[in-house]
């Protein structure tokens, strides 16, 4: 219940007129990857949404309507399918004035290879070789506990990854910052790359 109530107000902002090829759809649905409108999940404030991004325009993201608090720890937990490996993928991004990289967590590719990756305020925890195959649905969670510098990777319900990264430990990111999912802040609220290889 805890959880949920921390959720209600994580709801995202999305303009179907602004954004045609993309589709958010109430989770039972998982039928199509990409299409035309945003529905929000009614009377379940607790709902999962999904969205697919062809990642062709730099406008393709979505910008979560809520106020960031200060947090000293976080658990980062999301559903993701990828259709190519030919390019990054930003996962979600959390930036405040000074600090585009507040919260960064991204997917890497290379010919061979795929790499769960997660920073703070600049700094780099992880790159995870993980074999993420394609249309195929993971559960991940990333966490980072602020007071002790440890952070932890689960994928499918299996910690796959767990360390400490002492240089950051104390340290408390800033709340009123602005949170996205599909693209990596440059600057707060935008400073996107731009097309195909992004």
């Amino acid at each position: 219940a805890t959880v949920c109530r921390a959720l209600e107000s994580w709801q995202p902002v999305l303009e179907p007129d602004i954004y045609p090829k993309i589709q958010l759809q109430a989770a039972p649905s998982f039928s199509s990857l990409v299409a035309q409108a945003y529905q929000p999940n009614q009377g379940d404030q607790c709902g999962l949404y999904k969205v697919g991004f062809s990642q062709d325009l730099y406008f393709q993201y979505i910008q979560y309507k809520t106020l960031m608090p200060e947090m000293k720890e976080f658990t980062l937990c999301y559903w993701n399918k990828y259709n190519n490996h030919s390019t990054d993928h930003p996962l979600f991004s959390y930036a405040v004035d000074g600090q585009p990289r507040a919260i960064y967590s991204w997917v890497s590719n290379t010919e061979r290879s795929s790499y769960y990756s997660l920073s703070v305020e600049g700094h780099t925890f992880y790159r995870l070789n993980y074999p993420l195959r394609l249309n195929r649905w993971y559960h991940t969670c990333q966490c980072w506990n602020g007071k002790t510098g440890e952070w932890q990777i689960w994928v499918n319900a299996e910690r796959v990854g767990r360390g400490f990264h002492n240089r950051l430990v104390g340290h408390v990111i800033p709340s009123g910052g602005i949170a996205i999912t599909g693209q990596e802040q440059t600057q707060t609220g935008g400073g996107f790359l731009e097309g195909k290889g992004m």
